[in-house]
């Protein structure tokens, strides 16, 4: 297993409350921020019933690209090329690290991110890819999500959430809500910037300021066009457990993106 940070969940009882807030009090902190600116069966366990690539002599992909995983004669899913990150070759047991370990079926299958176009409150923000795109839900709904949110545009911004379904009990007490976002002028979010998780995730954190006082800690990860951010955030937790619950819920969107976002 390549990562090994514990992710332990809290109480989900007040989910459908909490997620709400965080979404309204995120929008006015982004609204604020934009303002100021304008003068993102595998594995030990056996999960029965998947259909992991056979495995192969080695998976390429396109030049740039993310390869599938392929999955080995013992049940270890092993990290394709081009992907990083967090990754478990067999299913761990903590319910949210065993999300990032489901959401791998999805990598190397990258989804195409429409821009949000007309949506777009300035125009310098028409071309921001929209991380809540059909696909990306329906992958999340098979990991036991449901919507709560799909497509909230504010400025400089477009946020979806969604929280466990009411099919998956054991999930909802411990992983509670996700809530994801692109962001432009990040810059100006991050302020200021705890220093990077590890070398494993390669995520930037924010623990501490305004933003994370709404929020908690909140997981970015650069896009390949400089100008936008890719955003997660759990729905509860603060502290260095906040920060690895963010970083988890970051790669469960990663990787349900295919595990890469152009």
């Amino acid at each position: 297993m390549v990562r090994q940070d514990s992710v332990v969940g809290d109480d989900g009882s007040h989910r459908l409350l909490v997620v709400p807030c965080a979404l309204v009090v995120l929008v006015l902190v982004l609204m604020v921020t934009a303002c100021s600116a304008v003068r993102d069966e595998a594995g030990a366990g056996g999960s029965a019933g998947k259909e992991w690539p056979a495995e192969t002599a080695a998976t390429q992909p396109a030049e740039g690209r993310v390869a599938e995983p392929v999955v080995t004669e013992d049940g270890r899913m092993i990290q394709p090329a081009g992907h990083t990150g967090i990754w478990f070759e067999t299913e761990p047991d903590d319910p949210l690290e065993k999300l990032v370990y489901e959401s791998q079926r999805f990598v190397g299958q990258p989804v195409a991110l429409e821009p949000i176009g007309e949506r777009a409150l300035l125009p310098q923000w028409e071309d921001m890819p929209d991380p809540c795109h059909p696909e990306v839900i329906r992958r999340m709904e098979e990991l036991g999500f449901e919507a709560l949110e799909r497509g909230e545009v504010g400025p400089g911004q477009v946020q979806c959430a969604m929280v466990p379904g009411v099919v998956e009990p054991p999930m909802a007490l411990s992983v509670r809500g996700i809530i994801w976002a692109v962001d432009s002028d990040i810059e100006e979010v991050l302020d200021p910037i705890v220093a990077t998780l590890d070398l494993v995730s390669g995520y930037e954190l924010v623990a501490e300021g305004p933003f994370s006082e709404v929020a908690g800690c909140v997981a970015f990860d650069r896009l390949r066009d400089p100008r936008f951010s890719l955003r997660a955030t759990h729905a509860s937790g603060e502290g260095e457990d906040g920060c690895n619950k963010s970083t988890a819920s970051l790669q469960i969107i990663n990787n349900s993106l295919g595990g890469e976002v152009d």
